[in-house]
């Protein structure tokens, strides 16, 4: 049996593909954990905002609303 062109190019496919297939894995997750991380922080903006928000128009009505930890407190 000779090493033809063909079957060096054949041979060199194989580990060539699986290094390609795991990098595209590495760098698939390593996205979705980054849109994760910044889901959870657009998700905490949110209900900051929203908190800030119902003080706010609470306040425009003469409601004066605890802050979360003097609530315990009165």
């Amino acid at each position: 049996m000779s090493i033809t062109p063909e079957l060096l190019t054949a041979m060199a496919g194989i580990p060539l593909g699986s290094i390609a297939i795991y990098l595209m894995y590495k760098l698939a997750a390593n996205h979705v954990e980054h849109n994760t991380q910044a889901i959870n922080k657009l998700t905490d903006s949110v209900d900051t905002n929203t908190k800030v928000s119902l003080a706010f128009y609470a306040w425009l009505k003469g409601i004066m609303l605890a802050e979360p930890d003097e609530e315990g407190k009165n």
